[in-house]
C-alpha cells in the first residue's frame, strides 16, 4: 500500500470501509498544520499498524491518496537490463479482467494471447495460479482428513488469503492453530 496524504480531501471513506465494513478500524481522522486528513490511528507506519493489507481502503478512494503499489517499473527495467530469468505466474481473474480492459465482452478469455505477449515483452516462463489453486484444494481437503481422523484442531480454517492469515494473527491468535498449513499458490 502507498499513502500520499497530500492527496487526502478527508471523505473518510476508507475510515468506513477499514472500520464498518472490514471490521479492522486502522484510520482516523486526523488535523495538524498540513489540514485536515486520514492517517493511521496514532500515525504509527502502516505495516507497524493492525492493517491487514486487504486494499479495500485503497478501492475505495476517490483521489488516489491510498493506492495499490506498483511495480511495472521494476519489471521493465528486469526485463530491459538483466540476465534474470524473468517469471509471471497469474490468477485466472487477471485474464478475463485484461480481456476486458481492452474492450472485449466479460469473460473472454485472452489466455493465450496474454501468454505471447508477456514472452514478447521478454518473460522467459508464464504460469497460470489455475493448476497450483487445485492442488491447494487438494492439500487442504487431505489436511482436513489427516485432522479429522488423527484429532487435529477443528474447524480449519482456509490461510490461501495473506489478508485473511494476517487478519487472524493480529485479532484472532487464539485460531492461528484452526489455520490450514497450505499458502497461496
Amino acid at each position: 500500500m502507498v499513502r500520499d496524504m497530500d492527496k487526502c480531501i478527508a471523505c473518510e471513506r476508507c475510515i468506513r470501509m477499514c472500520q464498518d465494513v472490514q471490521g479492522i478500524g486502522v484510520y482516523e481522522l486526523v488535523e495538524d498544520e498540513k489540514g485536515r486528513y486520514s492517517n493511521t490511528k496514532g500515525r504509527v507506519p502502516q505495516d507497524r499498524s493492525t492493517c491487514v493489507f486487504c486494499g479495500q481502503c485503497a478501492k475505495v478512494c476517490p483521489v488516489g491518496a491510498i493506492t495499490e503499489r506498483d511495480q511495472v517499473h521494476d519489471l521493465i527495467q528486469v526485463l530491459m537490463g538483466s540476465d534474470k530469468h524473468v517469471v509471471v505466474q497469474m490468477a485466472p481473474a487477471v485474464h478475463h479482467l485484461i480481456a476486458e480492459e481492452f474492450g472485449l465482452p466479460p469473460g473472454t478469455d485472452v489466455t493465450g494471447k496474454l501468454n505471447a505477449a508477456l514472452r514478447r515483452l521478454g518473460v522467459q516462463k508464464v504460469f497460470s495460479t489455475d493448476f497450483a489453486a487445485d492442488l491447494t484444494i487438494v492439500e487442504e481437503a487431505w489436511e482436513f482428513l489427516h485432522r479429522l481422523q488423527h484429532g487435529g484442531t477443528l474447524p480449519m480454517f482456509t490461510s490461501c488469503c495473506p489478508a485473511w492469515v494476517r487478519f487472524v494473527e493480529m485479532r484472532y491468535p487464539q485460531f492461528i492453530p484452526n489455520l490450514s498449513s497450505c499458502k497461496a499458490p
